[in-house]
């Protein structure tokens, strides 16, 4: 978007991914984003450069007399997606609008990581990252997003043994059943490509660190005091969201 204006006049600009009932846009987003940005021109011709990219539907421009826009824009992005590969054909009931819906969430949220969303948290989650890569996997039957993913975690070793929730990023989350599900990136890979090489190269080799800390010895349990998630099994009980120091 370019504007033309005086030095100190300012363009106003909103986002969003609905309209509110007087169809405006609502931007503040039900996700807690606020998409409200004020562009403070310089004297003359000027050229918008958003800080970061942004999930909407709807934008609205306000400005005051005097001033200029023209040349708005959107680009989409997002990694690139052959959406001829993969294609179901069910017109009969409601399974193609299904699978479109989320083949299209599949597609918008990778980025350069499996994204869980690309508005509020914009991060890599472990545990959406192995639901996401192997759906990824199977749309486009390409692994190069899915290996990146499981260099990052593994780099992670280097912040946290026991890998972190989230990476690549600086938010210092460590999730312990998704560190646990870390194996099926692996696994995924080595079932589709049918080659292990991959897994053979990739440096620092993966080590367990993690111990599991029984409770009445009626069952199998796991429990880590010091992370956010904490699962116990016995007789048929399951918890989660707490450490558990006794049954």
């Amino acid at each position: 978007m370019s504007a033309r204006g005086h030095a100190g006049q300012s363009v106003l600009l909103r986002f969003g991914e609905e309209l509110n009932r007087t169809g405006r846009v609502r931007y503040e987003l039900r996700c807690n984003c606020r998409y409200r940005e004020r562009w403070t021109l310089v004297e003359g011709e000027n050229a918008l450069h958003p800080y970061d990219y942004k999930a909407f539907r709807y934008a609205e421009v306000l400005y005051p007399p005097g001033v200029e826009v023209w040349n708005l824009r959107a680009r989409e992005r997002h990694h690139p997606m052959d959406e001829g590969l993969c294609i179901l054909r069910c017109p009969a009931d409601e399974l193609e609008d299904i699978f479109a819906i989320c083949k299209n969430a599949v597609r918008c949220c990778t980025q350069d990581s499996f994204l869980d969303c690309c508005t509020r948290e914009k991060g890599q989650y472990l545990g959406d990252a192995v639901i996401t890569a192997r759906s990824h996997l199977w749309l486009t039957g390409d692994p190069s997003t899915l290996r990146k993913c499981i260099r990052d975690f593994l780099a992670s070793a280097k912040v946290s043994p026991t890998l972190m929730g989230v990476a690549p990023g600086a938010l210092m989350q460590e999730i312990g059943d998704f560190s646990l599900l870390f194996p099926q990136l692996v696994w995924t890979d080595w079932l589709f490509t049918g080659t292990g090489r991959f897994w053979g190269n990739v440096s620092p080799p993966f080590r367990p660190c993690w111990t599991p800390s029984p409770l009445n010895g009626s069952g199998p349990t796991a429990c880590w005091t010091r992370w956010m998630s904490c699962g116990t099994w016995w007789t048929g009980r399951k918890t989660f969201g707490t450490a558990m120091t006794s049954p």
